[in-house]
This record gives C-alpha cells, sequence and structure tokens, in this order.
C-alpha cells in the first residue's frame, strides 16, 4: 500500500469518520458529484496543512497523492471518484496553493564535458603497473571506467545502471557480466551490445529488453573498448560513483578469451533488433 492511500484511509477514517469507498454514479446528480470533489479538495488542503506524517508535504506531492489516490479508488471499487467530473476546481485550487504557499525549487543539475570526464577517470583509475596492487584492485579500476564510460555515452539512468539505496542485486532486472556482448559488422569493426532495463517515471518493466549499441573509436570516451579491456560490466559498478559502494565480491579476474560473436559473411545481415 502507498503512502498516498494510507494517507487517504486515515483522512477517511479518523478524519472524516466516512469510508473510503465514494459511490458516486455518472447517472447521479451533479451535487453528488461537486461533494467527492470538494472531498478530494479537503483531502488536498489536509495533506499540505496537517502534516500527517510529521514533515511537511508539498503542493506537488499532494497532487501526486489525489492522482494516486484517485487511480488505487478506480482499481479497487471500480467507479471514478467525482464520476465524469472533470475536477476543474481541485486543479485550481492545488494552482492556487502553489501561489500562495510556493514548491521547492527543482533540483539543480550540472553538466559535464566529455573531455572533463576523461581526464577524471584517466586520473582517477589509472590502470596499476602489472606489479603494483593485486589483480581485484587492477580488475576494479577497469571495471569502473567501463562502467562510468557505457553510462555517459548510453545515457543511462542511475536506476538502469546502478542498485537503488536499499536494493538487492536481481538477475531480472540489474546488469550483469552477461549482458554485454560483442559482435562484428559486417565492415569487420567490433561493437559491443549492452542489454539493459529502462527506468523511467517509476515505470519499471520487468526484464532487459533493451540493446545499447557501443561502437568503438571515440577519442576520448570508448565504453567499447573499455569493456572489452575488463571482459565484464560489474553488476555494482557503478554504485561506487554514486554511493560509494563498490562490491568486489562481484568481479572476477581477467578471461583469456572475450565472448566476441564469430565474424559476419557478406552475405549476413544484422537483425532488425540489434539496434536501439
Amino acid at each position: 500500500m502507498t503512502p498516498a492511500v494510507r494517507h487517504y484511509l486515515r483522512f477517511c477514517v479518523f478524519g472524516r469518520h466516512v469510508s473510503p469507498m465514494r459511490e458516486t454514479d455518472v447517472s447521479d446528480p451533479l451535487a453528488m458529484k461537486v461533494a467527492d470533489e470538494a472531498f478530494l479538495m479537503d483531502f488536498a488542503l489536509w495533506l499540505v496543512l496537517s502534516k500527517p506524517s510529521g514533515r511537511s508535504i508539498s503542493v506537488n506531492t499532494a497532487a501526486k497523492y489525489v492522482s494516486t489516490v484517485k487511480a488505487w479508488h478506480l482499481r479497487r471499487f471500480h467507479r471514478r471518484i467525482g464520476a465524469d467530473l472533470e475536477l476543474a476546481s481541485l486543479k485550481d485550487m492545488l494552482k492556487g496553493m502553489r501561489r500562495e504557499i510556493g514548491v521547492p525549487p527543482r533540483r539543480v543539475r550540472y553538466g559535464v564535458r566529455t573531455q572533463d570526464l576523461a581526464k577524471a577517470m584517466s586520473t582517477a583509475y589509472a590502470p596499476l603497473a602489472h606489479d603494483v596492487g593485486d589483480d581485484t584492485e587492477r580488475l576494479n579500476r577497469l571495471n569502473k571506467k567501463a562502467a562510468l564510460s557505457t553510462a555517459f555515452c548510453g545515457l543511462l539512468r542511475a536506476a538502469e545502471m546502478a542498485l537503488q539505496p536499499g536494493e538487492t542485486w536481481h538477475p531480472e532486472l540489474n546488469l550483469s557480466r552477461a549482458d554485454v556482448k560483442f559482435h562484428y559488422d559486417e565492415h569487420g569493426a567490433l561493437y559491443a551490445v549492452l542489454m539493459m532495463r529502462p527506468c523511467k517515471n517509476g515505470k519499471y518493466m520487468r526484464g532487459k529488453t533493451v540493446p545499447i549499441v557501443l561502437a568503438g573509436g571515440g577519442t576520448l570516451i570508448d565504453p567499447q573498448a573499455a569493456a572489452r579491456m575488463t571482459g565484464v560490466i560489474g553488476s555494482t559498478a557503478f554504485d561506487d560513483l554514486e554511493r560509494g559502494a563498490f562490491h568486489t565480491e562481484e568481479l572476477e579476474l581477467l578471461p583469456s578469451e572475450m565472448d566476441v560473436a564469430p565474424e559476419f559473411d557478406g552475405n549476413d545481415e544484422l537483425d532488425d533488433d540489434t539496434f536501439y
């Protein structure tokens, strides 16, 4: 049960002493539909002004909670709150609350130049000399560089490349060594294909269904070459960059042979679903 639904049940049972099920139907009088809209308006005001969780709830969060409750009510009771009413008054009230109460500023995001990232990786993840350090530390550096290069060039989100707080690694959801393969195209050029799971707006689909094609030859950042040097993209490699939780137990020594597909002959073509 989501926090929005828990707050809604608490508001109905302990605040208004009514059933959480709104029984208004399309054929009911307009007054009943307006009463449902007023009920949602009271719920939104209660979220923002009463701090039911002990902490302040922003107007934007309250609006999302109302949308979540409306969707939950439709799935649970097979009817919409307010029936076919457009809930224009609710939208106007939320707009006015944003103007009067204010909303938190948007999170500042910073870009990074490719040249600066390449320089930082060459410094922080410089390869160790053969007689310096152990093989695990040497592979750690190569693995981190490959993961960061892949995330940057593939435009991957943190949830697509890394474990989220409190999340445990799962082979169907998180990246592993088996998700990267190397192939030759019809011209003999080597490229890598990473199968990943898109994560956007919380609509996470199970399974890795989207291929990311990583071509080689980059002058500043080359994820295909970085992955080829390690022969592995660790399942939690990006954790170290985001949360300092790189797991060395997920690593293994460099394989003697890479998993490279046979070279295509002149009559073969790449599958249609190979490219993103």
